[in-house]
């Protein structure tokens, strides 16, 4: 399959909201819910977003964290290239009565429609690592960030403690070389998805190099280990939201969080 056909696959599993509830599922259970809040309350006292402000969700999937926002009063730009998640977000918006104070609209990261500096606060929750062509995307998004503008982004660690662990593991079960971090695509319940793990020092590279300049680097879970046993899962939720107050560097951590800033002219 060439690029271009892998690309229109992945449009197309993208599609199928079955894919977002599944990561619901994964991601959002029980016990990693406060670790989650957590982590969202630091990103919008960094980003200093105030009730009445306006911030682009760029890639807000079903709308999870584009309602937060709302709950806090702070109008949002939700994007994304899926139709019908856009729909399912819309439709839980109306549902919470949350739907006044956001916008959806299709977009797509490596070409928004937006004119230069026309945000500034824009927050980009575990996306880059779905888009083949991450460098555009970064570009986009620096360029319609106004200057002295912030943003928020959250990344998967190919580096992590957790994700070395596993392949030493896997290497050892094999008797062969673990795959390494780079891009890959694979396989879901819905069809074919990209997905890359961005170092943190990567990333900062790529804003830099936007004029973007970090204010903040900061770990996010310590491990995404999942378990169908409560206590295990309980326990790896806790040593995150230690890992998170305690820890201030990313190195280490599954995810992470970079706190940047546009250069003013």
């Amino acid at each position: 399959m060439n690029d271009e056909a892998k690309l229109k696959q992945l449009h197309k599993t993208f599609e199928n909201v079955s894919l977002f509830e599944e990561w619901d599922r994964r991601y959002y259970y029980p016990e990693a819910i406060r670790f989650y809040g957590m982590a969202f309350d630091f990103i919008v006292k960094s980003l200093n977003i105030k009730p009445g402000d306006i911030v682009l969700d760029a890639g807000c999937g079903p709308g999870r964290h584009a309602m937060e926002f709302a709950r806090r009063g702070i109008r949002c730009r939700a994007i994304d290239f899926s139709e019908a998640v856009l729909m399912e977000a819309e439709k839980r918006a109306k549902a919470a009565g949350l739907d006044r104070l956001i916008g959806f609209k299709r977009e797509d990261l490596t070409c928004l429609s937006f004119a230069d500096h026309s945000f500034d606060f824009i927050f980009c929750w575990g996306v880059l690592m779905h888009v083949p062509d991450i460098l555009v995307a970064v570009s986009e998004l620096a360029r319609v960030l106004k200057p002295g503008g912030r943003i928020a982004v959250t990344l998967t660690n190919p580096n992590s403690a957790e994700l070395m662990a596993y392949k030493t593991l896997r290497r050892l079960a094999k008797g062969k070389a673990g795959g390494g971090a780079g891009s890959s695509w694979l396989e879901s319940p819905t069809g074919q998805i990209y997905v890359r793990g961005i170092p943190p020092d990567e990333l900062i590279q790529m804003l830099s190099l936007n004029h973007v300049r970090v204010l903040e680097a900061r770990p996010g879970q310590f491990a995404e280990f999942r378990s169908k046993n409560w206590l295990l899962r309980k326990g790896v939720s806790l040593w995150n939201e230690v890992w998170f107050k305690t820890v201030r560097f990313p190195s280490l951590a599954s995810g992470y969080i970079i706190i940047a800033e546009k250069e003013r002219s």
